[in-house]
């Protein structure tokens, strides 16, 4: 629903998408075709059902009065078994025997892995407004980036701008799964197996001796380790086989943490991990940043603490 039929991923939208307060529905800004799209899909014999993780009084308002269809709001995404049941109990065939037949359409990663999860086929959908430049943009502190779901674009730029020397990676990827070199000999096959799963990132290949993870919490550091890869490798992630290992944080990881730490309080991205490779900074996680274990025990952060210290004060207030 938010960021994929309409465009409410804002702050001022937070205290509606959260049931703390009531709303006219002339408020939601809903994307150009996105009305259009769901009548489509029922004029073409398709049953639709919107899953939210918003507030249900958010959602079944929305959902009735502005698209006409049945919803469930979640706690929570994925919640596979609650999706599941939802659909098996609102289709009128079984999941089973039907998940050929069912799709699903997302703006998110998470909505991608939900797809996966479920083994149905998804769409993933790019609005503009879902990656404000304002938010991710960190042009002096990050390398060369791409995003793209289109073979030829992707090969013309991993030859062209990259010279084959890069890396791709699905965009709603984790854990070091399915990235490879943008090497030639194999560039073709990895573009097209990749494109299966989803639209690709791919980004330069930054020389490094390990791949620095960093907790922030409202802003501020309060944990960090370095995952190395084993020798003759080249993923640094633990998943993949990389090993934790202690460090510092260097002057650079400190520009980057006061370049991203306004952005991140702005729109109330309170915990977050971002990953630091060489000089830039490669990735932003800010829905379930892992490493404090690792960290705290490399580091001795007491990181846990100050997070449960930190909401008590916030709850306190």
């Amino acid at each position: 629903l938010d960021g994929t039929l309409i465009d409410s991923l804002y702050d001022k939208f937070t205290k509606y998408r959260d049931g703390l307060s009531d709303f006219n529905i002339s408020e939601i800004n809903i994307f150009d075709g996105a009305k259009e799209l769901i009548q489509k899909l029922k004029d073409d014999g398709h049953q639709v059902l919107i899953v939210s993780d918003s507030h249900p009084k958010y959602v079944n308002k929305i959902s009735g009065e502005i698209f006409k269809v049945e919803c469930l709001s979640l706690a929570y995404k994925p919640a596979i078994d609650k999706i599941e049941n939802f659909i098996k109990e609102k289709s009128l065939n079984k999941l089973e025997t039907s998940r050929s037949r069912i799709f699903l359409i997302g703006d998110h990663a998470v909505d991608i892995t939900t797809a996966r999860k479920l083994g149905i086929p998804s769409v993933h959908i790019i609005h503009e407004t879902n990656y404000n430049p304002e938010v991710w943009a960190f042009t002096q502190k990050v390398g060369p980036t791409f995003s793209c779901r289109n073979f030829d674009d992707l090969y013309k730029y991993s030859k062209d701008v990259l010279k084959y020397e890069g890396v791709i990676k699905p965009l709603g990827g984790k854990g070091g799964e399915d990235i490879y070199f943008t090497e030639k000999r194999n560039l073709r096959n990895n573009l097209k197996a990749l494109l299966k799963q989803g639209p690709i990132l791919i980004q330069s290949y930054i020389p490094n001796s390990g791949d620095k993870r960093i907790i922030l919490l409202d802003g501020e550091p309060i944990a960090w380790y370095l995952r190395v890869a084993n020798e003759g490798e080249f993923l640094n992630n633990i998943h993949a086989g990389g090993r934790p290992v202690q460090c510092d944080l260097t002057e650079r990881d400190k520009k980057i943490i006061e370049a991203v730490k306004p952005k991140l309080k702005k729109y109330g991205m309170t915990f977050a991990g971002i990953d630091i490779l060489g000089n830039y900074l490669s990735e932003m996680n800010t829905e379930n940043p892992g490493g404090t274990v690792r960290a705290d025990k490399l580091g001795n952060f007491n990181s846990k603490e100050k997070v449960i210290e930190f909401l008590e004060k916030k709850r306190k207030k």
